[in-house]
């Protein structure tokens, strides 16, 4: 017997609605990498490691329920990771961010030792480039989901 969704005796889940439940969760996460990013909304309350925090909790979603999305909705995601995060930093250590220290280190809530956790500023792509990524990747999601 298939099982059924809270507030939804009896019916099974579908994959439509897994992705709306997915869409609830991630789509906050995708956001607040892209405030942190081009330094809008919420960035200031954002520190380093919970970006990299929130990178890890998006690929564990993404990868766990690949198959619910298409490649092309995977490869936007990487394209946007890629464009957020040095991936290719040193063997066992964290991806890096790809961002600028600049505006960051002069809040009160900054740490020295978070230096270490960006990449070399020449790798950081202009925020236009990571807002266009965002863009095209919530615009995929929403188009696969039907709500567009």
């Amino acid at each position: 017997m298939a099982s059924s969704l809270p507030g939804n005796p009896g019916k099974p889940p579908s994959s439509q609605v897994e992705r709306l439940a997915l869409f609830d969760q991630l789509a906050p996460l995708l956001n607040d990498l892209y405030c942190f990013y081009v330094r809008v909304g919420g960035w200031k309350e954002i520190t380093p490691p919970q970006a990299l925090d929130i990178k890890r909790q998006l690929d564990r979603q993404i990868s766990v329920n690949a198959p619910l999305f298409s490649s092309r909705f995977r490869r936007m995601y990487d394209q946007f990771m890629q464009l957020c995060f040095d991936m290719m930093a040193v063997d066992g250590q964290d991806a890096r961010l790809r961002t600028l220290i600049e505006h960051r280190d002069n809040l009160s809530t900054w740490h020295m030792e978070w230096r270490t956790l960006f990449c070399d500023p020449n790798k950081s792509p202009p925020p236009y480039e990571v807002l266009a990524a965002y863009e095209a990747l919530m615009a995929c999601f929403t188009r696969e989901l039907g709500i567009t």
